[in-house]
């Protein structure tokens, strides 16, 4: 196990983006020769298995196949064909770019950006029916047959371009669904075995052992008939394990195929993910990190392909949870806590059109005491529920000053607004409109007091001339002019209150009767 580990180790240092080009394979030919034999049995029984395994029951194909003698699927085409058979002696050492364009991220602990992955193996060279018989002299050095179908299993008959199928359009494309999905996996399973035998020397003790579930193990084994060493396990539901084992448990660095073609590649404890390891996901999605008891666990990085999202933080239990930084594909970048996938205690949300919140989270959303820094110059600081103000104050970038309630971000309820030029304005609002409320404006030494409506005074109202003694005008305004009927109440020039009955038209008295 020593050995094991170190060998693992020395991978995760190299990284698996350096395993590229032709000549990957030709520089293990010679340090693996005094084990070809073995790596060949193993080799050599991947396709007959893979296909005893996973395939249709060959009788009940054959009879589906045949009920329609009118269609023929042509499922493998002559371009396909004859690009095979251009390369097919090249197969193991084609360059990089010719596979799928595979960008595996580094293992060696640094969080990578987001790389392309769903790869397409081999550009399903593995379908075409020249596969049967694969002569690889570049990969061992002697010329040597991988695979020798029978022509009539059930793989081998799916990919001849004259199997009659019925005439029926699901039918067909169930079964287009059927051999592309199953060519996938078999590639990207042959694809990583032959990668894992890069980095390590297979030892003698090779054996093949079918379970009572039908799933089959084919590997080194210990003396005492315990897998252990470097093998395959092929599961019944079409999952795949390819690595090391230690007392019959995945153990060590390996890559787990799932039947979807979500893949994993990492270091396993006993049968477990545990340690560093990537997870690529079927629907683009990538994670790199620390992994216990077959969930994220510690450090990680995660980039979602359909949002463009990318995390980057700890992880417990499968979940972001802890300090952690979340950007998102539309602009908006966050910093702070995560409790059980959801933003929640302090952090500090970026939004992409510079708008910056600091302060409480609750359930994803800005909910308790924070600030908000708008890219106008304005700025609150008070509370917030589900990412709108609620109470607090609202500084202008102007100087003006709001402090008081608020509704979807507006002034709404009981508020006092200072403006810079010195005027205090306090009373009710709605929607961020004056409502009914006293206005004190010190440079003309008056003060009003009523309706309000587009920030002027209109309705009922009183207005107070403050260097007059306490003269004022109540009744009807309109756009902050006297309009309509009022009484004007003020001293004479003997000190005698006088009242009058009045009517104003856009400031301007109309007539004037005694009270």
């Amino acid at each position: 196990m020593l050995q094991n580990n170190q060998q693992t180790q020395n991978f995760q240092n190299q990284g698996m983006n350096n395993f590229t080009k032709s000549n990957r394979f030709e520089q293990n030919q010679v340090a693996h020769n005094d084990n070809n034999e073995d790596f060949n049995k193993i080799l050599q029984g991947i396709d007959d298995e893979y296909d005893d395994q996973f395939m249709p029951n060959n009788q009940e194909s054959q009879k589906n196949f045949n009920q329609n003698q009118n269609y023929n699927l042509n499922i493998q085409t002559q371009q396909q064909q004859n690009n095979f058979q251009g390369n097919q002696l090249q197969t193991f050492q084609t360059p990089k770019s010719e596979i799928g364009n595979i960008n595996f991220p580094p293992t060696n602990g640094n969080l990578p950006p987001f790389y392309n992955n769903s790869p397409q193996i081999m550009n399903n060279n593995f379908n075409s029916p020249a596969y049967n018989n694969i002569q690889t002299n570049s990969l061992r050095g002697s010329q040597t047959t991988i695979s020798n179908r029978p022509s009539g299993s059930i793989s081998s008959n799916m990919l001849n371009n004259q199997q009659q199928i019925p005439q029926n359009a699901p039918n067909r494309e169930i079964l287009e669904a059927l051999v592309q999905k199953n060519n996938e996996l078999k590639n990207e399973f042959i694809y990583q075995f032959i990668k894992i035998r890069q980095t390590n020397q297979y030892q003698p003790g090779i054996k093949k052992k079918r379970y009572q579930d039908n799933s089959l193990y084919f590997g080194q084994v210990s003396i005492q008939g315990i897998n252990e060493g470097k093998g395959m396990y092929m599961v019944q539901n079409g999952d795949i394990y390819l690595g090391d084992f230690f007392q019959g448990k995945f153990h060590g660095y390996g890559v787990y195929i799932h039947h979807n073609l979500e893949r994993y590649e990492g270091e396993f404890q006993f049968g477990k993910k545990e340690g560093k390891g990537i997870y690529f996901y079927n629907n683009g999605d990538v994670f790199n990190g620390q992994w216990k008891n077959n969930l994220k666990n510690g450090q990680g990085y995660k980039h979602s392909n359909l949002t463009n999202d990318t995390y980057t933080g700890l992880y417990l239990n499968g979940k972001k949870h802890g300090r952690g930084e979340l950007k998102y594909g539309n602009g908006d970048l966050y910093f702070g806590d995560f409790v059980n996938d959801v933003k929640e205690g302090k952090g500090k949300l970026t939004y992409a059109n510079g708008t910056i919140y600091t302060g409480d989270f609750k359930n994803n959303e800005p909910s308790g005491n924070g600030t908000l820094e708008f890219i106008n110059g304005d700025a609150f600081d008070g509370y917030i529920a589900n990412g709108n103000m609620v109470k607090g104050i609202l500084y202008f970038a102007n100087g003006d000053q709001y402090e008081g309630s608020f509704q979807l971000n507006k002034q709404h309820g009981q508020g006092v607004m200072r403006y810079s030029n010195g005027d205090i304005y306090e009373g009710l609002w709605t929607q961020g409109e004056k409502t009914i409320g006293k206005q004190y404006y010190p440079d003309m030494q008056i003060q009003y007091e009523g309706e309000w409506k587009n920030d002027t005074h209109w309705g009922r109202g009183k207005l107070v001339w403050l260097n007059y003694d306490g003269d004022y005008y109540e009744g009807e305004f309109r756009n902050n002019k006297k309009h309509g009927k009022g009484v004007l109440t003020y001293k004479d020039d003997n000190g005698n209150l006088v009242q009058e009955n009045v009517v104003f038209v856009d400031d301007v008295q109309q007539q004037a009767m005694p009270f």
